[in-house]
């Protein structure tokens, strides 16, 4: 795995090339590179601790790091970048974990688990990437519809942890109900398939795809890269329209 250092440049690099894919609503890249330092900081610390006490699931190093009190120091650290108010750390991480974000200190406390959980991932795939014919993450839970075609495979990426997992290989699964007729799924997409949004007859269900693999950026852009493909919405919509 590459320095942190080296992983930022990366990331900024990746911003370079394909910043003007990411359609993001108030997406801010210079924002985004300095959250992106702290949470590589944060997932070197993390993946010492991994390492040490060897956790069998996301929960068990989350209750690791809030024991030794390391959680509530990366909160802190993220609310610096932010410029967010957090008087009690340990509450924000408690906060995202109920959802709450009326909370003060929700933010920082999101970023800094999501750092955690990222380190966790990575721990995971070190191991090898897992085949998981659905949408819902299996290390965090969290449903993605973010899928990338690497190869012959069919990859999503987690909006959250970041961790991936294949799909389907061959050909494209819905990855909400299972179908793989090619009839019953669609892809909107412009003439350099670059990116597309996919949609399920069977099931109904949507999710974003980067077909060009040529686009090779750290895992944790794949989602903002791919919500571009939300700009064929309108083909969809105008495709399941009233006719007359």
């Amino acid at each position: 795995m590459a320095e942190p250092s080296g992983r930022l440049e990366e990331f900024r690099e990746a911003l370079r090339k394909y910043g003007h894919l990411i359609k993001v609503r108030e997406f801010d890249p210079e924002l985004a590179s300095g959250i992106e330092e702290k949470q590589l900081q944060i997932i070197e610390d993390a993946s010492r601790i991994i390492e040490e006490k060897k956790p069998r699931t996301l929960e068990e190093l989350l209750d690791a790091l809030l024991e030794s009190g390391s959680m509530q120091e990366y909160v802190v650290l993220i609310s610096r970048v932010l410029g967010e108010k957090v008087s009690d750390p340990e509450e924000a991480v408690k906060a995202v974990i109920e959802g709450n974000e009326a909370l003060p200190g929700f933010r920082s406390g999101f970023l800094a688990l999501q750092a955690v959980a990222r380190a966790y991932a990575e721990a995971v795939l070190k191991e090898g990437i897992a085949e998981e014919p659905s949408a819902k993450c299996p290390l965090c839970g969290v449903k993605s519809e973010t899928m990338a075609r690497k190869g012959s495979d069919y990859v999503m990426v987690c909006h959250f942890c970041y961790y991936e997992w294949i799909v389907s290989r061959d050909s494209m699964m819905c990855p909400y109900c299972g179908a793989m007729d090619p009839i019953a799924i669609g892809i909107y997409t412009d003439k350099k398939r670059r990116l597309g949004l996919a949609h399920c007859q069977n099931c109904g269900s949507t999710w974003r795809c980067i077909l060009d693999e040529g686009i090779r950026a750290p895992r944790q852009l794949l989602p903002l890269i791919a919500f571009g493909a939300e700009i064929y919405r309108r083909f969809l919509e105008e495709a399941s329209g009233p006719r007359g």
